[in-house]
């Protein structure tokens, strides 16, 4: 299976809950009423298409790696459990959009990769955070990272689709069968 398909896969559990299917190809699933109207557990964004694909490599200065791209073209961006864990992809709406709008857009990866260091000295593109806040790369290659601020590895995966599985697997562990949290996120460790 692809990364997009195991998040399909994975996020299949919580469809009790609640599910919106876009009118333009977004999905969220697991509707969170206690928190807000428009707050879900797992948003998977707009596919973004090939021209919007090569857009956003033109503006950050570097090919998107295969596993990656194939990801955006079928959702721009996710979060899941609520944005404990978000891609970036290519926000194409203002910040005056209106709420439902704004549900399927990404964090905008362009700006983050134009300032990021480590992104432009390893060739990779900064995708995403952990959830002690370290930057997350991936390379061309397909591997992931996750490097301190000074670039020192944390930790990795060999691909875009086995990151997806890790760390949606290790974030469940802090969450119960309705998506509430179990601990309180500052005392979660890799």
């Amino acid at each position: 299976m692809d990364a997009y398909e195991e998040v399909l896969n994975f996020i299949s559990r919580w469809r009790r809950l609640g599910v919106l299917q876009g009118t333009t190809g977004g999905l969220a699933v697991g509707s969170l009423p206690k928190i807000g109207t428009h707050a879900y557990l797992h948003v998977l964004g707009v596919p973004l298409g090939a021209d919007h694909v090569g857009r956003l490599a033109n503006l950050i200065g570097t090919p998107i790696p295969l596993d990656f791209e194939n990801f955006l073209n079928r959702a721009n961006g996710a979060r899941f459990f609520n944005r404990l864990l978000s891609l970036g992809g290519y926000r194409t709406t203002t910040r005056t959009a209106n709420a439902d709008e704004l549900l399927w857009e990404p964090w905008d990866i362009v700006s983050g990769n134009l300032l990021d260091t480590v992104a432009r000295q390893t060739n990779s593109i900064y995708f995403s955070n952990d959830t002690d806040g370290n930057p997350i790369y991936i390379a061309q290659n397909g591997e992931v990272n996750c490097r301190l601020s000074n670039g020192d590895l944390v930790a990795s995966w060999p691909s875009f689709a086995k990151f997806i599985v890790d760390e949606l697997t290790r974030l469940e562990r802090f969450h119960d069968e309705n998506g509430s949290r179990l601990i309180d996120y500052s005392k979660m460790t890799r």
